[in-house]
């Protein structure tokens, strides 16, 4: 997979649940893949009561994160052991 596919795949309009443990890591590798906090800086989101999922939203070509409270009617959560297994494939 190249690092374009892996954008598309995991970070155009994704929905992650996310935990104490990963919402950095998550944050970070979203930046590193062109991402942008929804403010439109290069930042990441620190925990705090209540966060509990991140979506990713592309517009215009661009791809925002922020903290999303509900998914929408037709999506799912995407699976962030398998993005992480896949990031991992691409730093060999």
């Amino acid at each position: 997979m190249t690092r374009v596919e892996f954008k598309k795949k995991f970070f155009t309009d994704n929905f992650y649940w996310i935990t104490k443990t990963n919402h950095i890591e998550l944050q970070k590798i979203g930046l590193e893949m062109g991402c942008l906090l929804c403010n439109g800086e290069k930042d990441i989101i620190n925990w705090h009561e209540g966060f509990n999922s991140l979506g990713f939203r592309t517009k215009e070509n661009i791809t925002y994160f922020q903290k999303e409270i509900f998914l929408t009617e037709k999506e799912t959560s995407t699976n962030y052991m398998e993005m992480l297994r896949e990031y991992k494939k691409l730093e060999k």
